[in-house]
């Protein structure tokens, strides 16, 4: 997924779905895995200045499901929204809970 390509609409929401999910969120993982546990597709979502619209985002599961709706399947999607101090926790986020096939 191209962050460029996202609307400020979208950004928006994430930014929406990542500050409603915060309270949900502690210093453990069981927490985060909790959260995205709820979520077909989960972003990671951090403030970034030289991101579009001062936000950065990275899918950290889901992206198999994205790829087929990209192809034109249609379908309601869970998403969930994580919210990262930077773009490395999103990363990391991603390497330990995510389920991208590298």
């Amino acid at each position: 997924m191209n962050q460029n390509q996202l609307s400020a609409d979208i950004v928006e929401r994430l930014v929406n779905l990542a500050n409603r999910a915060a309270p949900e969120i502690d210093e453990t993982m069981a927490s985060v895995r909790r959260v995205m546990a709820k979520g077909e597709v989960v972003f990671g979502v951090w403030q970034d200045k030289s991101q579009p619209f001062g936000v950065g985002v990275r899918c950290v599961k889901g992206h198999n499901r994205l790829r087929e709706i990209s192809q034109g399947t249609e379908a309601k999607l869970r998403i969930v929204a994580i919210p990262c101090v930077e773009e490395a926790q999103a990363v990391a986020l991603e390497q330990i809970e995510g389920d991208r096939v590298n």
